[in-house]
């Protein structure tokens, strides 16, 4: 994966996080899938479990009005393997006032096993 392949992958993820965090995670997020944040792990073991933490964001996603999620840098590392990449999205939401909402850092693990590349581990960096 290309630096400008993974800013446009992000940015269609950015864009079906936005409409439907859920059907983002199936099309883009990797069963099992590990988020590592601040406070704790979670590990994201069969599709129920990853379709249900991901409807819980579409609440959040309703509650702050996201509008937008935005590229604000992205950069690759490749690996020893053409099937695995790490990147690394600044994020910046705004929301439908077109206000800044939050900015944050996230690092990813991507593979691609066949089936086309997907977030495998999301390490939230600024959560």
């Amino acid at each position: 994966m290309t630096q400008t392949e993974a800013h446009a992958y992000f940015t269609d993820y950015a864009a079906a996080f936005i409409d439907d965090a859920t059907k983002a995670a199936d099309r883009f997020l990797h069963v099992p899938l590990t988020i590592v944040e601040r406070d704790k792990t979670i590990a994201l073991t069969d599709k129920a479990a990853l379709m249900d933490n991901f409807a819980r964001l579409n609440d959040v996603n309703a509650q702050m009005g996201l509008a937008e999620a935005r590229i604000e840098h992205c950069e690759v590392q490749p690996t020893k393997g053409d099937n695995v990449v790490e990147a690394t999205i600044g994020w910046r939401f705004i929301n439908t006032a077109h206000e800044d909402i939050y900015a944050f850092e996230t690092r990813y693990v991507l593979c691609d096993y066949g089936d086309g590349w997907k977030i495998t581990v999301a390490l939230n960096v600024d959560d």
